[in-house]
């Protein structure tokens, strides 16, 4: 079997369906969230809100770029894109999302 590119409407019909995958996955685990905790939407509509303005702007993205921090061990400055310490080579501790 030969390798076929795709065609850009077939990459963004795809991209179209796994974001309402991932949005359905949003929603039901939303439900199960609200329903076992108590939590009423306002609550997640506030937590957004916190989070978009992390970055000093309300447009509805949170910005993903890690800041400059001090390396764990030797205590040099990493870069917000650099994994591992350049100068020891300790890993960077790393927030989840």
């Amino acid at each position: 079997m030969q390798f076929q590119p795709q065609s850009g409407n077939e990459s963004v019909k795809e991209l179209k369906q796994e974001l309402e995958r991932l949005s359905l996955i949003c929603e039901a685990l939303w439900e199960i969230v609200k329903e076992k905790q108590g939590l009423e939407d306002i609550d997640l509509i506030e937590h957004m809100t916190r989070l978009d303005l992390m970055d000093g702007k309300y447009d509805g993205k949170k910005d993903t770029v890690q800041p400059p921090v001090p390396c764990r061990r030797c205590g040099r400055i990493l870069a917000g894109h650099h994994m591992t310490c350049l100068y020891c080579g300790e890993t960077r501790m790393h927030k989840p999302f």
